[in-house]
């Protein structure tokens, strides 16, 4: 599968790069592709560990956090996507269903 021969290449890139908060993003992201939310988290908050700014990994994030039925943690994440991103419809429409509870 696509993703999975992805989520390798990260992996392996994320032990070349470790303070590359690009690279953890992109190994969360290709883990949630692949339905896999629990894995992913640690890589989204490594992201923001190294850049506190990331609202695409806050965003992430926040999706995921909504999908284990972490929403208040979730929206958190998504307010702080949304503050770095003020335009981005795809963060305020999953603001408006993890405040509506869906």
């Amino acid at each position: 599968d696509l993703f999975a021969e992805a989520c390798e290449q990260f992996a392996q890139a994320a032990h070349y790069q470790p303070e590359s908060a690009k690279t953890q993003y992109n190994w969360g992201f290709t883990l949630v592709k692949q339905g896999e939310f629990d894995g992913a988290i640690p890589h989204f908050r490594a992201a923001l560990q190294l850049d506190g700014e990331f609202a695409a990994a806050h965003y992430s994030l926040g999706v995921a956090l909504l999908q284990r039925g972490q929403r208040a943690d979730a929206i958190r994440e998504l307010v702080r996507a949304l503050e770095l991103e003020p335009t981005s419809h795809a963060v305020q429409s999953a603001l408006d269903a993890a405040r509506k509870g869906a």
